[in-house]
């Protein structure tokens, strides 16, 4: 009975560490570490995410976030032009993510959050 009694606990006490653990946001400032040839790869500069807009390819591009677990989420980028363009984001940890075009084992960008 005692060890009943102790598997639950340890049951509800990871089910509550699990739903009071931070969830990942990306908005922010984001630095551009790696940036695959032949796309906007300027490592270095500066991306930022608000609430509904994003500057990865214009200063007033629009993104939505879907499919979204704890360790990855799927990105979808309209461009001021008209274009858009769908990525699967790995979350590496809080502050660091890398983002995939379709199809691609390496990561499209790269980016680490600025504090």
């Amino acid at each position: 009975m005692k060890r009943l009694l102790l598997g639950i606990t340890l049951i509800l006490v990871v089910a509550i560490m699990s739903a009071c653990a931070p969830s990942f946001s990306i908005v922010g400032s984001w630095k551009q570490t790696y940036g695959e040839p032949g796309w906007d790869s300027q490592n270095g500069r500066i991306v930022w995410f608000d609430d509904s807009q994003c500057n990865i390819f214009s200063p007033l591009d629009t993104y939505g976030i879907s499919d979204k677990t704890s360790d990855s989420f799927t990105l979808s980028v309209s461009g001021l032009l008209g274009g858009n363009l769908t990525y699967s984001a790995v979350i590496l940890d809080s502050n660091n993510i890398d983002v995939y075009s379709s199809g691609k084992d390496e990561p499209t960008f790269s980016f680490t959050r600025l504090e």
